[in-house]
């Protein structure tokens, strides 16, 4: 269990980050657990989307941050949508595991994502990969917690997915950009917040528990998010993001100025 050290004077509104934290470090820990065993169970939602027990056991643990917020709501992956969300005024969004492709292959490429979201922003949100570091924002202002010593050598590459790559949807942008492929758009979007690559780009259409958390660590870090039209993303809502492109304001201008991305977007 990675040991908390928060600012209490951080907890402004009144809102329990530390809490917030713990439930969110043991989701991790208990991920982590599971990404040892040999006889992991593991299901096809359909269209090679996998759903592991751990996802599930995430799942409910996260499930516990509603109850420090009384009257949120709970919107998952792993839950069934309904669109009662979009009348209340504090939301959980939440990807248990959002890599899962990545985690059942014991490749270290996946993450925990979550966001608190009130009238479609962000004021809480965390982006936990339990091989790597738990990066967090509350109202704008960072917080990092570290599990393990990594690598912070800025790498001047564009994460792009795993999936998207092996389906060539980047084929024709590989003399614009100098491009690396890593899982979980949420993990991608945490790496470029902290400033250890230059930016991401996905082609395919995103949900929000695939992003929201990521997306606000970005706007923390005094970055910018947008789709592959240029606009920012707003979240609580019912319709897909058309992809995603983050990084640092001048370099998301400069490639959406140069190459019409919405061109290569990528309807599944």
């Amino acid at each position: 269990m990675i040991q908390l050290d928060i600012d209490k004077k951080a907890n402004f509104m009144k809102l329990p980050v530390d809490k917030f934290l713990e439930v969110i470090a043991r989701a991790g820990t208990e991920i982590m657990k599971l990404s040892m065993k040999e006889d992991l169970k593991v299901t096809d939602k359909g269209g090679n989307d996998p759903l592991s027990e751990a996802d599930l056991l995430a799942n409910d643990i996260l499930s516990e941050l509603k109850d420090l917020v009384p009257g949120s709501w709970f919107f998952s992956e792993e839950n069934e949508d309904d669109l009662i969300r979009l009348e209340k005024e504090y939301v959980w969004i939440v990807d248990p595991i959002d890599g899962t492709r990545e985690f059942v292959k014991q490749i270290p490429e996946y993450a925990i994502s979550v966001s608190l979201v009130r009238r479609e922003k962000s004021l809480f949100s965390a982006v936990y990969n339990p091989n790597d570091s738990l990066e967090y924002q509350f109202n704008g202002t960072r917080g990092t917690l570290n599990k393990v010593e990594y690598d912070r050598v800025y790498k001047p590459t564009v994460c792009v997915s795993r999936s998207e790559w092996n389906k060539d949807f980047f084929k024709n942008l590989e003399s614009e950009l100098d491009l690396e492929v890593i899982g979980s758009i949420a993990y991608k979007l945490s790496l470029v917040a902290q400033k250890r690559h230059l930016g991401v780009i996905s082609l395919c259409p995103k949900n929000e528990w695939d992003i929201a958390g990521g997306v606000a660590l970005i706007e923390a870090a005094g970055m910018v998010a947008c789709d592959l039209y240029g606009r920012k993303f707003h979240f609580n809502r019912s319709d897909l993001a058309f992809g995603i492109i983050a990084g640092e304001e001048d370099w998301v201008k400069e490639v959406l100025t140069k190459i019409d991305l919405s061109k290569h977007f990528a309807k599944h």
